[in-house]
């Protein structure tokens, strides 16, 4: 679980969550390596607009396996 100050960048070519305040910690992945995405959404998060995305990659490791809090996560994907 993430803190609250966190960034996710969909770009072109990679996804990326930087996160931190005093510290900062990046994790980011090519689209290349991603083979699946899915996410989880409570009935809160329908409500409000957010969900939990999970990426499934061909490099485990990436530190990108759960986003939390994902806005509007359908046109993540």
């Amino acid at each position: 679980m993430m803190n609250a100050n966190q960034v996710v960048s969909q770009g072109n070519t990679r996804i990326m969550r930087i996160a931190g305040v005093v510290t900062r910690q990046v994790h980011s992945i090519p689209w290349m390596r991603v083979t699946d995405l899915s996410f989880d959404q409570t009935w809160t998060g329908r409500i409000f607009g957010f969900a939990t995305l999970h990426i499934e990659s061909a490099n485990e490791d990436s530190g990108l396996r759960d986003l939390t809090g994902i806005s509007n996560p359908i046109r993540f994907n």
